[in-house]
């Protein structure tokens, strides 16, 4: 499935620290006039993919990119720890316009709209964009003929252009050059790939996953030994956290979602007094994690 697409690159595959990228982040928040997106990825276990965008400098979102190509919301703070874990990352910045992020800010909530390699005839093309049009769908599809491939981004049902730029990465804004596509498309036919979402989706879709984040803790691990030790896949968190998760302290043994680098899992979770951003983890939990004392773990109520 389609991922977030490259920009135009500012630099790419540069070996950095935290504190380097702390010190980028602030830089291009300083730059007013920077929309893009810095692409993080790590080289040592446990590996993992993430992307801060931005807009206008201003800091829109975080996200996790798993090894399947898709896209979750995480907390910045969040991407920052998985950073200071890895000890160096790799990292690329992309330079794409205002519109376009404001798109792929939003490729969380997107679904496949269109698989891989799905064939269109000649004409058939204009069909499927007009629908885009009265369904305002907002996405990205990848368009494939006799040689020829671009990718065309869509909002409010329309392709996204941009007047100083023909292409930002992959993506092809120019209008008369996207036009002149469009109809090679038409006249010959193609094979195309999409995702997106209909315009009014997007809005329940995005609160969804906004509460979902809210709700996540990103909490230091603390493996539990000696007497009285958690056994089999049991968790503790702080009393207080499961009252700003508005249950009561008497509750035991809810599902929870914890996820690390290496896995994701649905355990069981109890609470305990003065834990503060502590989670208190089995020997076998910390296993199936391959986490250490000190490591993050990100939680979710699934309540």
């Amino acid at each position: 499935m389609l991922s977030i697409p490259k920009g135009n690159a500012l630099f790419e595959k540069e070996m950095l620290s935290v504190d380097d990228v702390s010190l980028l982040i602030e830089n291009l928040k300083d730059e007013k006039k920077f929309s893009g997106y810095i692409y993080i990825a790590s080289t040592v276990e446990p590996k993992f993919k993430g992307a801060m965008l931005f807009s206008q400098g201003m800091f829109k979102v975080a996200f996790n990119l798993s090894k399947k190509d898709t896209v979750a919301l995480i907390k910045r703070s969040a991407l920052i720890n998985k950073i200071k874990q890895a000890g160096n990352v790799l990292v690329s910045v992309y330079i794409i316009s205002e519109p376009i992020i404001d798109v792929l800010s939003n490729i969380h909530v997107f679904k496949e709209l269109y698989s891989e390699k799905t064939n269109i005839k000649k004409n058939e093309f204009t069909v499927i964009t007009d629908e885009f049009m009265d369904k305002h769908v907002q996405g990205i599809i990848k368009i494939y003929s006799r040689g020829k491939e671009n990718m065309l981004v869509f909002n409010d049902g329309s392709i996204v252009y941009d007047s100083f730029a023909d292409y930002y990465g992959p993506m092809l804004v120019n209008q008369k050059l996207a036009e002149s596509f469009v109809d090679f498309i038409n006249k010959n036919g193609g094979t195309i790939e999409m995702i997106g979402s209909e315009g009014s989706l997007i809005a329940e879709a995005n609160l969804a996953a906004t509460t979902a984040l809210e709700r996540t803790r990103e909490l230091e691990v603390r493996i539990s030994e000696g007497w009285g030790a958690l056994e089999g896949a049991a968790v503790r968190v702080d009393e207080n956290i499961f009252r700003e998760w508005g249950i009561s302290n008497k509750n035991k043994d809810l599902p929870l979602q914890v996820e690390s680098s290496r896995a994701v899992a649905k355990l069981q979770v109890s609470c305990q007094q003065r834990l503060g951003q502590v989670i208190l983890i089995s020997k076998a939990a910390a296993q199936t994690f391959g986490v250490n004392n000190g490591d993050i773990l990100s939680v979710l109520p699934m309540w």
